[in-house]
């Protein structure tokens, strides 16, 4: 099945993304999700808010009254087609259009007066009538039987609530724990059939994660789509109220194992965490500018040290360990280190000297070779070239892979960190510790080549 999805954008193959406004026809697919909350995306120039909304002037809002119309006629025709349109449930969505304009005073006294008038997108659009109430929240129920509930058990850690109804169309189907607010809805209209879901909520914002809930979501929203026309109406709100003999039981070993599933993956995303957490420091060898930056700074902290801010332009940090003060210039390079960088070191050491009157140690902490796989780092990061340079300014020359091997040694011994920060004051030239990094790395697949 193939889905439009106009305004929210998933990260599935089963869907085409697009903006409310553009011409993508809703009639070349057999499901469309509507997220009304960002129907505005996408209309660009109205900078202007009138009474907290969105503001349009008389010709974008001719044309965002056109699209409106386009889309509502275009959702009628399609529900009757047989189809099924999904409606993220969305908070009260409005917006200020002009309607007139008037004029005070004149010559160069005159002023322009633009007169608004408030549009309902939901009214505007949607091809059933319903009202919501704004409202946040995660602590949600089902109040509905299948096939809403072989979805609901998919989805449940990823469904979150951002409206609930006031106004309910059709069938509830989830609502707020131990309320009767609905936060989903289903109903049979213009020959099709309407749903409204409560929106997606990501246990992180990365793309892998992203990804995965969005091609879970699109799966369980396709069999609930396939299940629409083989199961018995769903039951009214009314019916609910009503008990059989082992619901009251069957309902209780329901909500336990889901209680269970949130608990296990409370677990799960309390361990990925901690797994990237682990990760994270291998980008010690990875990564450069910024990124890189912060990972050094993160790693010297790690062994002890209190770092600060460098002037702006100037260098990276400032690195306090005791009583004692370097001055750090972070590199990543595809290639190896250059006497340049030493220069440049040098520069900030000189500048750190006049500010404060003691000289301070220079680091030169350079990832080199960054795009080469560790294993196949041949060459010095520190070529000879530069060595003598650094060496008669007293220079640290310390590759990000050594830090890498530092920080992890000291994880596994703290007693360690003193001894390791004292060796690098100490060193003049290139860093003589943590030379073999498969001391402290693994390389996956049993060689490292």
């Amino acid at each position: 099945m193939r889905f439009l999805s106009l305004g929210y954008e998933f990260r599935s193959p089963k869907v085409e993304n697009a903006a409310f406004r553009s011409s993508v026809s809703a009639l070349d697919f057999a499901s469309v999700i509507w997220d009304p909350e960002r129907t505005l995306e996408g209309y660009s120039g109205y900078p202007e808010e009138y009474q907290g909304l969105p503001a349009f002037r008389e010709g974008r809002a001719q044309v965002l009254a056109a699209d409106l119309a386009r889309r509502k006629a275009e959702f009628v025709d399609f529900l009757g087609l047989g189809r099924t349109l999904v409606i993220i449930t969305p908070a009260p969505c409005a917006c200020m259009v002009e309607t007139d304009t008037e004029y005070s005073g004149t010559g160069r006294n005159r002023q322009t007066i633009h007169m608004y008038s408030r549009l309902d997108l939901l009214a505007s659009v949607s091809p059933v009538n319903f009202a919501t109430q704004k409202a946040a929240g995660h602590q949600v129920d089902l109040v509905a039987g299948e096939p809403f509930a072989a979805f609901w058990r998919r989805m449940r850690p990823n469904l979150l609530y951002r409206a609930y109804f006031t106004k309910t169309p059709g069938t509830p189907l989830f609502v707020v724990s131990e309320t009767k607010k609905a936060v989903g809805a289903y109903v049979g209209a213009h020959g099709g059939n309407v749903l409204l879901l409560p929106v997606l909520g990501y246990a992180s914002q990365t793309a892998s994660e992203r990804g995965r809930v969005d091609v879970e979501f699109c799966d369980a929203l396709e069999e609930l789509i396939g299940g629409l026309g083989e199961s018995p109406t769903a039951l009214p709100a009314w019916a609910h109220e009503l008990r059989v003999g082992g619901e009251d039981a069957a309902r209780a070993a329901v909500l336990d194992l889901e209680q269970q599933v949130q608990d296990a993956a409370d677990r799960r995303d309390i361990a990925a965490a901690r797994l990237a957490e682990i990760e994270a420091v291998k980008a010690l060898v990875t990564e450069t500018g910024k990124p890189l930056e912060k990972l050094v700074r993160k790693a010297f902290e790690g062994l002890g040290c209190r770092t600060e801010d460098g002037d702006p332009g100037r260098t990276e940090f400032v690195l306090r360990w005791g009583r004692r003060t370097a001055v750090v210039e972070v590199k990543g390079v595809a290639k190896s280190a250059k006497e340049a960088d030493s220069a440049q070191l040098e520069k900030w050491v000189s500048e750190q000297f006049a500010k404060e009157g003691k000289r301070p140690k220079g680091l030169l902490i350079v990832n080199g070779f960054k795009d080469t796989p560790l294993p196949q780092r041949e060459a010095p990061v520190f070529p000879n070239q530069m060595l003598k340079y650094a060496v008669s300014r007293e220079h640290c020359l310390l590759s990000s892979t050594q830090l890498l091997c530092a920080e992890l040694d000291v994880v596994e011994h703290p007693e360690r960190a003193k001894q390791v920060m004292a060796s690098i004051f100490a060193a003049v030239g290139v860093y003589p510790g943590y030379l073999d990094w498969r001391q402290f790395l693994l390389s996956q697949g049993g060689s490292d080549n």
